[in-house]
């Protein structure tokens, strides 16, 4: 008869659960890398070429430092990206109308269709996300935007415009027990968890004290808040 082991034996034969979740991100990040290369190389792009086209598309015209910001990259790699993008007929520079000095970029005809084509390559993560069931994906959100904003606050990746770094974010406005217990003052409407944006175009960067403030209420919940209200 062989011995059942102690309850306790993965705890002690077990890497730390943030070492187990940050070895599985790193297997996505690889995948996505590897779909974003592919699909950059069958339109002939590279893949700084092709993040630049999805942003713009996304986003409207864009100032190159702006991009360059965006991407986490230096100035002189999104000139030549962009360069090389014009040379395609995929891009065009104009006057900012906001600073006749500086230019901005906008995407032709035939760079608007290659951008479709660039923002659609996580396709194939999203469907597998979509199996996922719907308050495991609220919560697999959550996690996500906590682990960017501390990433973003150690300057470890570029700035994203998360509803939590937004000056118009209020968490837990409407208590804990609302369906929708957040607030979105630009819009004047309750969000929910799920409602949470990793990068939105009306977002405006609140101060890093005030963007903290609100990272910190999301993370320990409305009590908590309402502790230190009192204190």
């Amino acid at each position: 008869m062989t011995s059942q082991r102690d309850a306790r034996y993965f705890d002690e034969h077990s890497d730390p659960v943030a070492d187990r979740v940050a070895v599985a991100l790193s297997k996505v990040g690889l995948a996505m890398k590897n779909a974003q290369l592919a699909q950059a190389q069958e339109g002939g792009l590279s893949a700084t070429q092709q993040q630049i086209l999805a942003i713009i598309a996304a986003r409207g015209a864009q100032r190159p430092s702006a991009i360059a910001q965006r991407l986490g990259v230096t100035a002189a790699t999104v000139s030549d990206s962009i360069k090389a993008l014009c040379d395609k007929g995929l891009a065009d520079r104009e006057r900012d109308p906001d600073d006749a000095r500086a230019q901005r970029v906008t995407l032709t005809t035939k760079g608007r269709r290659s951008a479709e084509s660039a923002m659609g390559w996580p396709d194939f993560l999203v469907g597998a996300i979509d199996k996922l069931s719907a308050d495991k994906q609220e919560a697999f959100l959550s996690g996500l935007v906590e682990l960017i904003a501390t990433l973003q606050r150690e300057e470890k990746i570029p700035q994203s415009a998360m509803c939590v770094t937004c000056v118009h974010f209020q968490p837990w406005r409407h208590g804990a027990s609302a369906p929708a217990p957040h607030h979105c003052g630009l819009v004047d409407a309750p969000m929910a968890h799920r409602h949470l944006r990793i990068d939105c175009a009306e977002h405006q960067p609140a101060s890093a004290e005030r963007a903290e403030a609100a990272l910190g209420r999301l993370r320990d919940g409305p009590d908590a808040t309402e502790k230190r209200s009192a204190r």
